[in-house]
């Protein structure tokens, strides 16, 4: 949850937006690279109102709790906001991650967005569904 987010350095994992006495809200993924640096995926865009189930933003939290000073976050949504996938473009995107580091990737911004984009592109589009439906099944 936000604001428990304890996440170790090079390792990207799940966390929900909500704060840890809610029920959860939203998905997100959030990579520490370094103290110098974070990337966060929100299959919504970087522009998304993260929020908590009392209202209040958690955006500023999970930032904080990166422990990075700086964090990068996708610039694009691919989750249309007609859906509730969240979760699994999170998990999707956190194995990618994962499996890029693993193999000597280099997790930079640049590298990450482009990883992201050779998935699903720079928008939500029916096909996006279609990849995450044939990956879990």
């Amino acid at each position: 949850m936000a604001d428990t987010l304890d996440a170790p350095k090079g390792k990207a994992v799940l966390c929900n937006t909500d704060i840890h006495t809610g029920n959860g809200i939203h998905w997100i993924v959030v990579l520490p690279v370094s103290r110098d640096f974070a990337y966060i995926f929100d299959p919504l865009g970087a522009n998304n109102v993260r929020v908590s189930s009392n209202g209040l933003q958690t955006t500023n939290t999970i930032v904080r709790n990166t422990g990075a000073m700086n964090v990068h976050f996708f610039p694009y949504r691919v989750q249309d906001k007609g859906n509730s996938l969240c979760g699994w473009y999170s998990i999707y995107v956190a194995r990618l991650f994962n499996d890029f580091i693993q193999r000597g990737g280099e997790p930079s911004a640049a590298n990450l967005d482009s990883l992201v984009i050779s998935q699903f592109g720079k928008s939500a589009t029916r096909d996006d569904i279609l990849k995450l439906a044939r990956a879990f099944k």
